[in-house]
């Protein structure tokens, strides 16, 4: 689980009155939440010093980030990997 604080969510997710007249969206306060995730990681080591790595997590966005005008789906997801070395 993370949590995300009301001053984070609007500064992100929330539009402004007068980012409302400039952008021509709806005007828009949110509020904290909490955004649900799972998340997967691997390792393996080779060749002595060297490793490969992978990282993914799907995160389930609160209603807050969902119904931001902002915002057209209800999920995030990322990716990562690389190689590292060990000295």
């Amino acid at each position: 689980m993370e949590w995300q604080s009301e001053h984070y969510n609007d500064y992100y997710y929330g539009v402004s009155h007068s980012e409302s007249r400039r952008s021509g969206l709806k005007s828009y306060d949110a509020d904290d939440g909490w955004n649900p995730y799972l998340e997967l990681s691997a390792s393996y080591k080779f060749a002595g010093d060297w490793s490969v790595y992978g990282t993914g997590r799907y995160t389930r966005l609160s209603d807050e980030i969902k119904d931001s005008p902002m915002v057209d789906k209800s999920w995030s997801s990322v990716f990562s990997a690389g190689i590292t070395y060990s000295f």
